[in-house]
């Protein structure tokens, strides 16, 4: 399928890689990707409402790799290289999984507009946030935690599968739940994460690790300073992120689905942009 035009900027030593879907008249929207993912992995039709601004973190994609950790807030100030250089001065938020802490990070840092939040992953570290969690990212995260040599070594294993693009899907796809695997059942669907996942494992697996290490040893959001509109939309048949994490986040509006899973966001895209850019009641 074809994607849009890449751009790049160079923030320093460092490349920074996104596209733009929809319409430049559009209310600017910043999306960040799940853990792993690209500035691809956009669902279809964004309509000329929105102007979506889809980059690459850290060691995704076409954006270098961080030459040191920094905290979750860190992503702030690309966002805001990128809004000074696209001369863009109000903007919402959209983030899906573990992209939603970036999302959140952002605007606990900057003046956002709205922010919605999709499945979003939270402080694994508080009380209660591996409850009712999938296995593989409940053994993930407890080792991650309580076990650093063997949260590693399943990382790096991890990090290689997902090299190998269709077995990479395949791992990613087995511990979901059925709704979620007719979600990537659909060719459109299908085709978007797979070509997201190349992109982004590419450089290699590095930026994938050192992100998940972030949410441990970097996480500096605090849900009480953020201030702006917040919706949250999830699936209540999630594996990979769990009630606990969920919980975690102040939401002005909630939207739960009873059938639905990880991949809710993909079916209920129109309104997740209708939420990000103001357009529903």
């Amino acid at each position: 399928m074809p994607f849009p035009e890449t751009h790049s900027l160079l923030l320093g030593d460092r490349t920074l890689t996104w596209c733009e879907y929809g319409s430049n008249e559009g209310f600017p929207v910043f999306y960040f990707h799940g853990t792993p993912g690209s500035r691809w992995q956009v669902p279809p039709e964004v309509p000329a409402s929105a102007r979506l601004i889809a980059f690459d973190r850290p060691g995704y994609g076409g954006s270098s790799l961080l030459s040191a950790p920094r905290p979750l807030t860190g992503i702030a100030d690309d966002v805001r290289a990128l809004t000074e250089h696209l001369g863009i001065t109000a903007f919402s938020c959209i983030g899906v999984s573990g992209g939603a802490a970036f999302a959140a990070a952002t605007a606990q840092v900057l003046p956002v507009q709205r922010l919605v939040l999709c499945c979003p992953v939270g402080n694994p570290r508080a009380p209660g946030a591996l409850d009712e969690m999938g296995f593989p990212n409940r053994a993930l995260f407890w080792a991650l935690m309580n076990a650093r040599w063997l949260g590693q070594c399943q990382l790096r294993l991890e990090a290689w599968v997902l090299q190998q693009a269709e077995r990479g899907m395949n791992l990613l796809a087995n511990a979901l739940p059925a709704p979620d695997r007719q979600v990537l059942d659909y060719p459109p669907n299908r085709t978007m994460f797979l070509e997201s996942l190349k992109e982004a494992m590419r450089p290699g697996g590095a930026g994938h690790i050192a992100e998940n290490w972030s949410f441990f040893d970097g996480w500096d959001v605090d849900p009480q300073q953020i201030t702006c509109p917040t919706e949250v939309f999830l699936g209540k048949l999630d594996q990979n992120v769990s009630p606990g994490m969920v919980r975690q986040w102040r939401a002005d509006r909630t939207h739960a689905y009873e059938a639905e899973g990880h991949l809710c966001f993909v079916t209920h895209w129109p309104e997740i942009l209708a939420a990000a850019t103001g357009e529903h009641p």
